[in-house]
């Protein structure tokens, strides 16, 4: 947590693909500590294609149904359909 306090946390990002995996990171934390969250990123990376945006916008219902059966990640429904959603809010913004 001290290194992504220190080399992650309130520095600009201008990258498209670290800004919407913050804003993905942002969506999970909801209700939960940044603690959890921080703790399922790398699990969050690989089952989001390392948040390429067009890869999750095009994620069916039933690739992200699988994922509730996956421990290492947040498994809130809602979570993970706004994933999908908000790549394709993304999408639409570039």
């Amino acid at each position: 947590y001290i290194a992504y306090h220190d080399q992650e946390w309130g520095r600009p990002l201008h990258e498209e693909r670290a800004l919407f995996e913050l804003l993905c990171l942002e969506t999970y934390q909801a209700g939960l500590s940044w603690e959890i969250v921080l703790n399922k990123r790398q699990a969050f990376k690989a089952v989001f294609h390392d948040y390429d945006y067009h890869a999750v916008a095009s994620m069916t219902d039933q690739q992200l149904d699988a994922l509730i059966d996956n421990p290492a990640i947040i498994r809130h429904k809602a979570k993970l359909y706004a994933t999908r959603a908000n790549a394709q809010a993304f999408l639409k913004l570039q």
